[in-house]
């Protein structure tokens, strides 16, 4: 729960430190573990099995996810900063948004 016009434009390349540090646990896990139980993959997504694909591949996925990322946490601030704008946001208003 935030106050409504807290964000700022540069959150969503923060809010990127979380999928950045799952992709790299999943690459070194499939290095040091080995396949996944119940699979034919060393990788828990398709998407980044750099075996099928190879890292210039997998790298275009990360690089196309990393941008639908920043489009959808801009669109957020944006709408954000919109709530701000049209409810108001002094200090007797306690109207939250919930994203």
């Amino acid at each position: 729960m935030t106050k409504k016009g807290a964000w700022r434009i540069y959150d969503p390349f923060l809010w990127l430190g979380i999928p950045y540090a799952y992709f790299l646990f999943a690459i070194v896990r499939a290095q040091v573990r080995g396949l996944i139980p119940g699979t034919q993959s060393r990788y828990p997504y398709e998407f980044i099995d750099i075996d099928r694909y190879g890292w210039e591949e997998v790298g275009v996925h990360v690089v196309k996810l990393t941008l639908i990322f920043l489009l959808i946490g801009s669109l957020y601030v944006c709408i954000d900063h919109l709530f701000a704008k049209v409810v108001g946001n002094d200090s007797r208003n306690h109207m939250y948004t919930y994203f």
